[in-house]
């Protein structure tokens, strides 16, 4: 059974212990530890990319995807949002059988990675995983931005797709994954969509469609034909 959460990590450990050799991207890797009420530890691992050809263009990712911030800013905005669940109230401290006290632990792990870029879109996978040491499971996401350069706007699915049929996505589904029932009765839209040079996919998170312990849900699609004017437009401009 194909396991969505396990490529997500193999995928992260690759993009963090790999190296780009491409002076076209700048990135940079946060790593901090957190103690917080006398009780949890909080754990961050961050790797963010930018454009490093056009500052002009690199200003509009700040703004598209990084909120305004620069690399230094969204660190300390992204570790200082996810602080801001932790209540000392919901993690009492863990007296384990040896009657020592321990923490309760969680890890933050988020990657922006430039995945296509051109002088008229860029591409950037997103992929955020979290868990809590008192959780039963971890939470996972995975998005993708494109950014149409010349109108200064992230594209939404509207934007680079037509709708496919329910049936037709159903089949396509059950054919990768064990699903027996959907949480809603519409599959489109995605949560996401990637285009790569010979291919198209469609992405539903956890919960958006089945249930959790069906992860992650992703078809790949080879036929174009349901990709807009500016979808079609995307993909012949990557190599």
């Amino acid at each position: 059974m194909r396991s969505r959460l396990f490529l997500i990590l193999f995928a992260i450990f690759v993009f963090f212990f790999g190296c780009k050799n491409n002076e076209d991207i700048i990135s940079k890797h946060y790593q901090n530890e957190r103690k917080l009420h006398g009780t949890f530890i909080a754990e961050f691992d961050i790797r963010l990319e930018n454009v490093g050809y056009s500052r002009k263009v690199a200003k509009l990712v700040e703004k598209l995807v990084y909120q305004g911030k620069n690399f230094d800013e969204y660190f300390a905005f992204t570790e200082d949002k996810f602080i801001e669940t932790i209540n000392a109230k919901d993690f009492l401290p863990i007296i384990g059988e040896d009657g020592n006290k321990y923490y309760n632990q969680s890890y933050f792990n988020e990657s922006y990675n430039i995945l296509h870029y051109n002088d008229s879109f860029i591409i950037i996978e997103y992929n955020k995983y979290y868990v809590f040491s008192s959780a039963a499971h971890a939470n996972i996401w995975t998005e993708y931005f494109i950014i149409d350069i010349a109108q200064g706007r992230l594209l939404g699915i509207d934007d680079i797709a037509t709708p496919l049929s329910d049936d037709f996505l159903d089949d396509m589904i059950k054919e990768d994954y064990n699903v027996n029932d959907f949480l809603r009765d519409n599959i489109w839209p995605p949560d996401t969509i990637n285009i790569n040079h010979d291919s198209v996919e469609l992405v539903w998170n956890v919960y958006t469609i089945t249930p959790y312990s069906d992860g992650i849900i992703g078809i790949v699609l080879q036929n174009d034909s349901f990709l807009t004017k500016k979808g079609k437009a995307i993909k012949a401009k990557i190599r």
